[in-house]
């Protein structure tokens, strides 16, 4: 439950999700509070690492725009698509592909 609640307030912000080597990267709407932006970032990766220490984090900040990314890797690929459990299925950003 804790789970889909920081997964849903992570994605509420998302605008697009990229495939990247073992793992994913997802780039943010300039949000007017990116405290609490980086806040519900923060909660998100304290919480996976928790439950999934082989993964890794970085926020990438894109300096043209000023936005910022998240990349996790760190996934194991088994010939399935490489999108975390927690990337909720009725999110509004496209799947990978």
């Amino acid at each position: 439950m804790r789970r889909q609640i920081l997964v849903r307030n992570l994605f509420k912000s998302v605008k697009e999700i990229q495939n990247i080597d073992d793992g994913y990267a997802l780039q943010f709407h300039r949000s007017e509070n990116l405290e609490d932006l980086i806040g519900i970032m923060a909660d998100y990766i304290v919480f996976e690492s928790l439950n999934s220490p082989q993964l890794t984090f970085a926020i990438v900040e894109e300096p043209p725009t000023k936005a910022f990314g998240l990349q996790v890797r760190g996934l194991e690929i088994d010939g399935h698509d490489v999108t975390s459990p927690s990337i909720p299925s009725d999110s509004a950003v496209p799947p990978l592909v």
